[in-house]
């Protein structure tokens, strides 16, 4: 554990794999550590290695995330469900993501810069730069956690309490589709 540990670190404590991945995207705009198993022979041997190494990026880069309260958009490739972050460096954009199905499977692919889009900087990530809010943000959770326990001591049931939860985590997350959905109607109506 220890090995891969320094191998996640590594992925995101300097620039040489995200630079490779930069100039690797160029000619292949996805990417995965299955890409090559049946095509060993269209990409170099050094290439072909480092795309294996898509699962360090992507545990790395949620390490740092999670730190800093962002979580990994929910995907759906195929008959694959899973995670992904949006990724910048430089002027490249990535979808760095995980899939689930048979076997996990780590990707990156190069896509457009959509105007509301999040994306989380890779000079961040290298630098372990904190979220400028992040201590108000971990008082909110704290507050929000002593209420729910409040409710649940004045006898409001965890389902009830749960329920409203989910529907206001719902409403928001409707109200960011719809939001998704415009720039994204925007962009391809230029």
């Amino acid at each position: 554990m220890d090995l891969e540990k320094n191998e996640l670190k590594e992925k995101v404590s300097n620039f040489d794999y995200i630079t490779w991945l930069k100039n690797f995207t160029l000619e292949y705009h996805w990417v995965s550590d299955e890409n090559w198993l049946y095509r060993p022979e269209v990409v170099s041997y050094e290439d072909k290695k480092k795309s294996l190494e898509l699962s360090y990026l992507y545990f790395g880069i949620d390490a740092w995330a999670r730190q800093n309260l962002m979580y990994p958009k929910k995907v759906t490739i195929g008959e694959r469900n899973g995670y992904y972050y949006n990724v910048q460096f430089d002027d490249a954009f990535f979808q760095v993501g995980l899939l689930n199905g048979d076997k996990m499977v780590c990707y990156a692919k190069r896509v457009e810069q959509l105007d509301k889009e999040d994306f989380i900087n890779f000079y961040d990530v290298v630098s372990n730069k904190k979220r400028e809010n992040l201590k108000q943000l971990h008082q909110y959770l704290q507050s929000l956690s002593e209420y729910i326990v409040l409710l649940h001591q004045n006898g409001v049931p965890t389902e009830a309490i749960a329920s409203q939860v989910n529907t206001t985590i719902e409403v928001i997350n409707l109200e960011q589709n719809e939001t998704l959905q415009n720039d994204t109607e925007k962009t391809f109506n230029r």
